[in-house]
């Protein structure tokens, strides 16, 4: 039995799994609930006390006993870089990737808590091999305040991962054995799209090659609405969704209708990151782009998918993070489950890295 728990920027999602051998994950109780303005900033826990009482009420009630959880990271401020080195044994291949973050980082590396994950390993010449890493490098003062906020509600971190790691795990495992399914002889990239951080990562039979997040996501939208229409956050949330909503199912609005130009606009943005990020992901790396999956609430944006499509010349699908769950207990929980699929890769793939 494994927890995930994902601090979002507007929510806090809690997903318990429990893994049987030969079947799929069960999903036995769930949570969500939002957060209050400002309590998270860009990914970042800016006011801990009041999201210790968010995780608190979420606890108490998904009835959820286990207080071991494994927590996610998802800000601009966390650096992704790939290095190729010597293949050395792990302790010293530790050491040869913190000297080299001194000269890739943003960031002094005594304010950085570091780590890495090797993703290939090739021949360079006869008896002689190197070592292909992902130095994941994240700023202390940040996730200090993300552990403050988790261990003030009684909770226990027992693992933090990147958000975006976690979503590879969630919309690619395979029913039967846990395993990512290759993608031919290519990679495929997915796009999250949530409140405001969009992910996208690049990966090849679950191996991430490419990460990066981004300040983008749908409340730039209901910002720009509560500008230009005078709203409350509340009001402009809300002719957001309806907007949305009427464009995804065909109805044509007043083309005088700010609500049109705002969303079209935030499309657009997500669909020129997206680009531009394949971009430096092509000239990186010698492997070609096979289908794009986007997940997150985001990714429900009138035309999105379409437009992606469009513009990238690659298929684009929507990832679905339960498709390897069994949900049938959750819906017989108390609350019952509410299938809001987009929102939950990130808390689902969290709880699959414990149960690992």
């Amino acid at each position: 039995m494994a927890i995930g728990l994902d601090i979002g920027s507007s929510a806090v999602r809690a997903v318990q799994l429990e893994r049987r051998r030969g079947r799929p994950f069960q999903l036995s109780r769930h949570r969500e609930a939002e957060l209050p303005a400002g309590a998270v900033v860009d990914g970042e826990v800016a006011e801990p006390d009041a999201v210790a009482d968010v995780l608190r009420e979420v606890w108490a009630q998904a009835g959820l006993r286990d207080r071991t959880v494994a927590l996610g990271l998802a800000s601009p401020r966390v650096t992704v870089r790939q290095m190729d080195l010597p293949a050395l044994p792990e302790g010293e291949l530790g050491d040869a990737v913190r000297l080299q973050a001194e000269d890739q980082l943003p960031m002094p590396v005594e304010q950085a808590l570091l780590d890495h994950m090797v993703v290939e390993r090739y021949d360079v010449v006869e008896e002689r091999s190197n070592v292909r890493v992902l130095l994941v490098a994240a700023e202390r003062d940040m996730v200090e305040r993300l552990l403050a906020a988790v261990t003030a509600a009684k909770l226990r971190p027992a693992l933090v991962d990147l958000d975006a790691f976690a979503l590879l795990r969630s919309l690619t495992t395979t029913l039967a054995d846990g395993e990512p399914p290759a993608v031919s002889d290519g990679a495929e990239a997915i796009v999250d799209v949530g409140a405001a951080i969009t992910k996208i990562a690049v990966h090849r039979a679950g191996n991430p090659l490419f990460v990066r997040m981004v300040r983008l996501g749908g409340d730039a939208a209901t910002r720009e609405l509560q500008r230009i229409l005078e709203l409350s956050w509340e009001e402009a949330e809300h002719a957001k969704l309806a907007a949305s909503e009427a464009m995804a199912a065909g109805r044509e609005l007043d083309p005088e209708d700010e609500r049109v130009g705002v969303l079209q606009g935030g499309v657009q943005r997500v669909i020129s990151e997206v680009r531009h990020s394949l971009d430096f992901f092509r000239r990186e790396h010698d492997v070609e782009v096979l289908r794009v999956l986007l997940s997150g609430r985001g990714s429900l944006a009138p035309n999105l998918a379409d437009r992606l499509e469009a513009v990238l010349e690659l298929p684009v699908e929507l990832g679905n993070p339960l498709h390897a769950i069994d949900v049938a207990e959750a819906r017989r929980a108390p609350n019952g489950f509410h299938e809001e699929e987009r929102s939950l890769g990130v808390a689902v793939g969290l709880a699959m890295g414990l149960l690992r």
